[in-house]
């Protein structure tokens, strides 16, 4: 990340944002290795790390970690190295009964300090729309009904 930041300064005489995207069939799948991630460049880099982050793809984190996924491996991901999100269902577009708890996911994305870049990964263009629908649903459902509702 420290490489390709100075390079892309030097070429264009401005800051990329360098980010992470993990896959399940990767060495960095899960949250914990995600946070470990973050930690380590952190350390090293610590410059660097306004510049860097991670593209959350919560479908392969679900893939990667099921039975854990919510609360474990996706509160394991440090909110401040979160700087986009990739929504989708294999490739296709989200829906709330696909296996992936997108309420919680959507929560997070709440949770992050910055404007959060969502990026529907669809490939399909008659599909795109209908990824969009989703996230901007999921974005303006109500905060308390992803927490359980009101207390009582």
């Amino acid at each position: 990340m420290h490489a390709l930041i100075a390079a892309h300064w030097n070429a264009f005489g401005a800051e990329p944002l360098v980010l992470l995207e993990h896959h399940k069939d990767q060495s960095i799948s899960t949250g914990s290795q995600m946070r470990s991630f973050w930690a380590v460049l952190k350390d090293i880099h610590p410059e660097i790390a306004g510049l860097a982050g991670i593209a959350l793809d919560p479908w392969h984190l679900h893939a990667a970690t099921r039975e854990e996924f919510p609360p474990g491996s996706l509160g394991e991901v440090p909110l401040d190295a979160l700087q986009a999100f990739h929504i989708h269902n294999d490739l296709r577009p989200p829906s709330v009964a696909d296996g992936v708890p997108w309420p919680q996911v959507f929560e997070v994305i709440g949770d992050v300090k910055t404007p959060p870049r969502i990026k529907p990964v669809v490939y399909q263009k008659s599909r795109v729309p209908g990824a969009i629908a989703f996230c901007e649903e999921m974005l303006a459902a109500p905060r308390a009904v992803y927490a359980g509702g009101p207390p009582a």
